[in-house]
């Protein structure tokens, strides 16, 4: 116990667990002004902000850290969204899911005959895959600078260490797929196969729209209300 009160007490916590804590919440190049925010509301283990106040008072109150990080004005400002900079990349597998949510996706029966609704190969196309990180220490370091302006500025850009040519190119052709043909193992496709013998959807055509998903995983239900949507 007195070695975990060393390092939990000790100075240069607070603004570590602050730092990292922040970037995954989405700002990959805090200033120092917003780690010392955040880092003050993780020893006080309260933040306020208007009427309202978050933690209980105690040091490594993970409440008042996170409201600190959501509600600190530099993740708020509008400003900032004209500064190419600001915020963070998405990762990857957040980019694809996010778009599969965003368009209303909707599972088939065929959902039930596997753990995953994602192939392992999707990792191939996107840089990621669920439950693979290399190591412990996730898919991507959070120091990682890539080259050319970040580089020049000394900023990083975790998320872009996954985030190759190749494979930015991927996961356009994946989502391409998974529009036209649902989510199954078509060419780019990142789903399972369950292909019939009688049917093959990677080469249906408009001719047969109703049994265009039957052998994918899922596929996309959206459909706007009006063609100008």
């Amino acid at each position: 116990d007195a070695a975990l009160d060393m390092y939990l007490y000790h100075p240069n916590t607070a603004p570590f667990v602050s730092k990292n804590l922040i970037k995954h919440f989405g700002v990959s190049n805090p200033s120092p002004a917003y780690v010392q925010a955040v880092a003050e509301a993780f020893q006080t283990g309260s933040y306020e902000v208007g009427a309202y106040q978050f933690g209980e008072g105690k040091w490594g109150d993970l409440a008042a850290t996170s409201a600190a990080i959501l509600l600190e004005g530099e993740n708020l400002s509008v400003s900032l969204d004209a500064d190419p900079t600001a915020g963070s990349m998405s990762a990857p597998l957040i980019k694809v899911v996010s778009f599969m949510r965003s368009m209303e996706f909707t599972r088939t029966g065929h959902s039930r005959l596997s753990d995953s609704m994602l192939a392992q190969h999707t990792q191939d196309y996107t840089g990621q895959h669920a439950h693979t990180s290399p190591d412990q220490f996730s898919f991507f370091s959070p120091d990682f600078v890539p080259p050319g302006a970040f580089s020049v500025a000394n900023l990083v850009a975790p998320e872009a260490w996954v985030s190759s040519i190749n494979q930015v190119i991927g996961r356009l052709n994946g989502v391409a797929a998974l529009i036209h043909h649902g989510l199954n193992n078509c060419p780019y496709g990142a789903g399972l196969g369950f292909q019939s013998l009688s049917f093959n959807p990677c080469n249906s055509d408009i001719r047969e729209p109703d049994r265009l998903y039957e052998d994918s995983v899922g596929y996309l239900s959206y459909e706007p209300l009006d063609i100008n949507d």
